[in-house]
């Protein structure tokens, strides 16, 4: 029997997250289309410090761009997908900071909230991330975008996806 529950507890750790590779792109198929890149505002980049992100300790995800519009009151669509159990559609007040826990304690992602309002020139939107080192291998992907009205109304002025691939 103790051979058993010691086979079961190496595989548990041999499936534990030790590695986490990230990296973004730009919008495609119909986000794209709806956040025309360039319109509104631009995206110059996204980074990820400390590069690559640590296991079990929080990493700083920022995105960085310009608006090309003053925004008063932005609002967010943040689509969370993580295998078959995660599929989080989160709508919120940009301007606000939220939390999102992934079932089982396996991580949780914050968004900081943005300095509004937005002026035109430089923005940039910061992510908080948390891997727990006991999440199973799997690939985390964000789906993020930006409106200038509340509600997610008005125009969509940036998308960016990011992905975080989590490895034992």
């Amino acid at each position: 029997m103790l051979s058993v529950v010691a086979f079961a507890a190496l595989c548990y750790i041999s499936q534990a997250a030790s590695k986490i590779e990230a990296s973004w792109s730009f919008c495609t198929g119909s986000d794209a289309t709806e956040c025309a890149y360039g319109k509104f505002a631009n995206i110059s980049g996204e980074t990820f410090t400390p590069n690559p992100p640590p296991v079990g300790q929080n990493f700083s995800i920022i995105g960085s761009g310009y608006s090309m519009e003053a925004i008063q009151d932005p609002s967010y669509e943040m689509h969370i997908q993580d295998g078959a159990f995660v599929n989080q559609v989160i709508k919120e007040d940009g301007c606000l900071p939220y939390e999102y826990k992934f079932p089982l304690n396996d991580g949780v992602l914050y968004y900081n909230g943005i300095t509004c309002p937005i002026a035109v020139g430089p923005v940039s939107i910061d992510l908080t991330a948390f891997i727990a080192s006991k999440a199973p291998d799997g690939t985390a992907t964000t789906t993020l975008k930006l409106y200038d009205q509340p509600k997610q109304k008005g125009n969509c002025v940036l998308c960016t996806v990011t992905t975080l691939k989590i490895t034992g």
